[in-house]
């Protein structure tokens, strides 16, 4: 059955789905640590705005016309070469592609706030030397060379009303949503086109320090242009905890489109980050664990997890890590991510968008080096698998960016991943140039 790939906005159907929510407030973490921050928000015990904070609030324009005059407008521009030479294929994909953003933000009257962002990505010379795995009338019609997933379009990314009231705010309409390190919900920002979704969010301060993030998600609009109709729930809550940070989440993803049932999970998890000053170095450390079990309309039984654990050091510019990351699998189901902004995982050449049914072990090390003006870094994968012993391959990445004076970032980046028991061999290599700008306000001032 084709996608559903409607304009409607919020279905009522996803809108009554927020009772799937009540469910997993009877998870142990739900019930022990995120009810009681919550109903602080609720009851408006919050601290967040201290007796006397009121003088430091900025002050708001007079009328909603003065803050529709002095929004701010932003142009951002970026354009990029890719080229993709997979071994499966006898021919190399080449993109050259335009990314151009068109940004207005209002200032805030009486606490609401609009955005609306429009994007074009468009290509620049021949379209026919990638699979651009456009969804629909979008698709360019390339089989025989590898997918690089940009297709030409034009939209309106984000669309979306803010309330702010004291310690807390409420966004709705089409937005992009970053949860923590995007592990589960992103928006795919190294693509052209981001990944936006039909929302309902709200953002609270529980005190000083910790904060909460509530999303309803109707719709989300994908790189490829598609639209997935669902009724998800993010739940992440976050605060400083000894010498690190604490997080706590939830994602209850409900997909509704026929054939992308095995989507549905609930996933529930925490994480912990944060680094140690040892003499002139800092120790680094990074930890989380999450458990995935089926959801929804999900058609099969999940109980898989998800481990993280990292350790490394920082000195000066010059940082190292050493991580592993495991995906768990079944043989039928691996550990599945489908909102996240996957590109930054288990390497850039994008060979494990999808866990394997074996499910996914990443060990890697990891080395920075930022300067003002330079930044580079090199990554070195070994994957193999989590259940069934199977050597997958390993990678090798490298990036550098540099940071001109005047707000202009150029970069090149290189991924080469040879292949054992998983895919074929894949060398990938992108050279980018982007460029953002603050236009003067609407009202010309």
């Amino acid at each position: 059955m084709p996608e559903d790939t409607s304009t409607g906005g919020y279905t009522a159907d996803g809108l009554r789905r927020l009772h799937l929510l009540l469910p997993g407030l009877a998870h142990p973490i739900m019930r022990k640590c995120l009810i009681p921050l919550a109903l602080s928000v609720t009851l408006g015990t919050s601290p967040g705005l201290a007796q006397g904070d009121e003088e430091n609030v900025p002050q708001e324009p007079a009328t909603l016309g003065q803050a529709i005059r002095d929004a701010d407008v932003s142009v951002g521009l970026r354009y990029r070469v890719e080229q993709s030479d997979d071994d499966a294929f006898d021919s190399a994909a080449l993109a050259s592609t335009l990314r151009t953003t068109l940004k207005l933000q209002t200032k805030a009257f009486r606490g609401f706030s609009f955005l609306l962002e429009a994007e074009e990505v468009t290509p620049v010379g021949n379209d026919r030397t990638y699979r651009n795995l456009g969804y629909g009338g979008l698709d360019n019609g390339v089989r025989d060379r590898p997918v690089i997933a940009d297709p030409a379009l034009t939209a309106i990314n984000q669309a979306a009303a803010r309330l702010e009231r004291g310690p807390a705010a409420f966004t709705l309409g089409r937005t992009e949503i970053l949860i923590g390190d995007q592990r589960f919900v992103g928006a795919v920002g190294w693509r052209q086109h981001h990944q936006a979704f039909d929302a309902a969010a709200l953002d609270a301060k529980l005190n000083a320090d910790w904060t909460l993030r509530y999303a309803f998600l109707d719709r989300a609009h994908r790189i490829t242009g598609a639209e997935e109709p669902m009724g998800s729930h993010v739940l992440y809550v976050s605060g400083p905890a000894g010498p690190g940070n604490l997080a706590l989440f939830g994602y209850l993803l409900d997909y509704e489109r026929p054939g992308a049932e095995a989507n549905s999970t609930s996933n529930w998890g925490a994480s912990y980050n944060g680094s140690h000053g040892a003499g002139a170095a800092s120790v680094l450390w990074e930890l989380q664990y999450a458990v995935q079990s089926d959801w929804a309309d999900h058609p099969g039984s999940v109980d898989l997890d998800y481990q993280k654990t990292g350790i490394g050091f920082t000195r000066g510019d010059i940082s190292m890590r050493a991580v592993r990351e495991a995906l768990d699998g079944d043989g039928t189901y691996g550990f599945r991510t489908p909102l996240a902004t996957l590109h930054g995982f288990n390497g850039w050449t994008d060979k494990f968008l999808g866990t394997p049914a074996n499910g996914l072990v990443d060990v890697y090390l990891r080395l920075d080096h930022n300067l003002d003006t330079w930044n580079w870094t090199i990554r070195w994968h070994q994957f193999r698998s989590a259940v069934g012993s199977l050597d997958y391959g390993t990678e090798i990445d490298a990036m550098a960016v540099w940071n001109t004076p005047w707000k202009q970032d150029f970069g090149i980046k290189l991924a080469q991943y040879s292949a054992d028991d998983f895919g074929t061999d894949t060398f990938k290599v992108w050279v980018w140039t982007s460029w953002n700008v603050s236009l003067r306000s609407a009202g010309g001032r």
